[in-house]
């Protein structure tokens, strides 16, 4: 999101720094008195609480599954995570000892996949990249969000990549190109992550792929899509862009990235927050995407879209995405171009006395993990849907990991959480599935009860269950005799308002939930309130 940027929609956000995301102190609110407002993503609109009140009695549930329909393949990278320059450092660097640590920031994340890693967010159209890289005792300053006190980005580029590539061999790079420098800046940065280090250049050009090299990266970085700015809508004065302006700066960078990156694939981005308007005398808001198709489709692989959610829920987010993909078809790119989110998470609501920090804790609670699990589960099933990218790693106030406000002490939120059932899935193709029953509809807003169904090559199936209410009682419908062969279940001690903390870890995962017994038919299973349940089952 852009915190530097302020707008009707957005109000600037306060110093989000590490030390003021340690929200421990508001667990014990209820999730009812938090809904006060809609949050500044929201600013002018009207938002109403479509979450109905749970029963703590069980309610019957069917999962219906059609292996012979298939939806789409799976693709992992739908599971992505956002970073941003300036908030991943501090997970990595600690104010008690400053220098480059992973160790403490790999444990904690053990068992997380990082498929897709989207670099970066709003502070992608202000970092110089050059800069960023080199011998780190020769990095200047850089000021990359207004509240920065303009330190050297230590942790960089080639830090991170690296880092991804220890951590998950797999994991590949979603890059956001600055906009705001010029075009050559660029092809340079584009060469130094996939370029060749042994190509020839002319005397006195710099071979910026043997730059990378000489840095410690020997091998290209897997950059799997190449993202044209961010949020590049929102602006004023100087900062202010048209849509004509934006395809104007994609064009100039283009043939720059592909004389290195043949294959690119490149996305470009929606209006952001839609919900709130383009303002008086503007086109609506579909004009910038459709101007963007008929000047650009054939270039590109993916529009992309910023959805916050709770806010708006799920059903809300799906007439905006609907209305991305009717474009898309129109202009006869159906099946061609995907819809990338490639920043979304809950957005905090706004209390009573307007003191937005007090919410902050909603992103990644019991309740945030459970918005981002219904999410989840509808995108798996649209078909129109590629990859995504969670906000955020380290940014405030939706981190997966941070540091605790007095003690500096790292933690991981309900967010890790929720990714380390996510980096269990694993398959060939999503295949239509389906939940009947109360509060199931995917096009209602008061939706509390998802499916998605993964089938591996192999015939074992994985059934996604993310339950926002009461408990259930599920039986199956699966058209075959399946088993348990394994199951996982993110649940919480405490209520929606819970969070993580390094002292307490109230959401938890627990594998083996349920008992696998390959000898014994699935029959009904009782699913709890407020949890997030992976199975993984096996033909008889």
């Amino acid at each position: 999101m852009i915190p530097s940027l302020s707008l009707s929609r957005r109000l600037p956000l306060c110093l989000l720094t590490l030390a003021a995301m340690g929200v421990s102190s508001f667990p014990s609110l209820l999730w009812a008195e938090e809904k006060a407002g809609p949050g500044t993503e929201y600013d002018g609109v009207k938002v109403v609480n479509s979450d109905p009140v749970p029963t703590e009695e069980p309610l019957p549930v069917r999962i219906v599954v059609d292996e012979t329909r298939v939806v789409k393949p799976f693709d992992r990278e739908i599971f992505g995570i956002n970073y941003d320059w300036e908030a991943t450092q501090p997970s990595f660097i600690s104010p008690l000892n400053p220098v480059i640590d992973p160790a403490p920031v790999e444990m904690l994340m053990k068992g997380i996949k990082f498929p897709l890693n989207r670099v970066a967010g709003s502070d992608s159209q202000v970092i110089d990249f050059k800069k960023s890289i080199g011998p780190v005792e020769s990095r200047p300053g850089q000021k990359l969000w207004p509240w920065s006190p303009g330190k050297p980005l230590l942790f960089g580029p080639v830090e991170l990549f690296s880092w991804l590539r220890k951590v998950d061999p797999d994991s590949h790079i979603s890059y956001t190109v600055n906009l705001h420098q010029p075009a050559e800046e660029t092809g340079d940065i584009a060469e130094f992550l996939v370029g060749d280090a042994k190509a020839t250049k002319p005397d006195g050009a710099v071979n910026w792929a043997a730059k990378r090299a000489e840095y410690g990266m020997p091998d290209p970085v897997p950059v799997a899509i190449w993202e044209l700015g961010s949020e590049i809508d929102f602006g004023r004065g100087a900062n202010h862009w048209t849509v004509d302006r934006y395809i104007k700066a994609a064009k100039a960078v283009i043939p720059l990235i592909r004389a290195v990156d043949p294959n690119a694939k490149f996305a470009m981005g929606a209006i952001t927050a839609p919900w709130g308007g383009t303002g008086e005398g503007q086109p609506p808001w579909r004009n910038w995407h459709q101007t963007i198709l008929k000047e650009m489709g054939g270039d590109l692989a993916y529009i992309t879209f910023h959805p916050y959610y709770y806010g708006f829920p799920v059903s809300s987010i799906d007439g905006y995405l609907d209305q991305i993909s009717q474009d898309i078809n129109a202009a006869g790119y159906k099946g061609k171009i995907k819809i990338y989110n490639s920043e979304h998470a809950v957005w905090p609501s706004m209390p009573a006395d307007g003191k937005w920090e007090k919410m902050w804790f909603m992103t990644h609670s019991l309740g945030g993990c459970l918005g981002t699990s219904l999410i989840y589960g509808r995108w798996l099933n649209r078909p129109d849907v590629g990859p995504a990218a969670y906000h955020a790693f380290s940014a405030g106030p939706w981190w997966m990991i941070s540091r605790q406000r007095k003690t500096e002490r790292l933690h991981t939120s309900g967010i890790a959480e929720l990714f380390r059932l996510l980096s269990k899935i694993e398959g060939e193709n999503v295949v239509q599935s389906e939940a009947q029953g109360a509060l199931t509809d995917v096009r209602k807003p008061d939706l509390q009860f998802d499916t998605a169904a993964i089938r591996r090559a192999d015939g074992t199936l994985q059934l996604f269950i993310a339950n926002r209410g009461g408990p259930r009682t599920a039986d199956f419908s699966l058209g075959k005799d399946y088993a348990i062969a394994d199951s996982c279940q993110l649940t919480s001690t405490g209520g929606m308002s819970s969070v993580n903390t390094p002292d307490e870890q109230p959401i938890t995962v627990k594998d083996g939930v349920y008992p696998a017994d390959e000898t014994k038919s699935l029959g009904k299973l009782d699913l709890p309130a407020r949890s997030v349940t992976l199975l993984t089952l096996k033909k008889r």
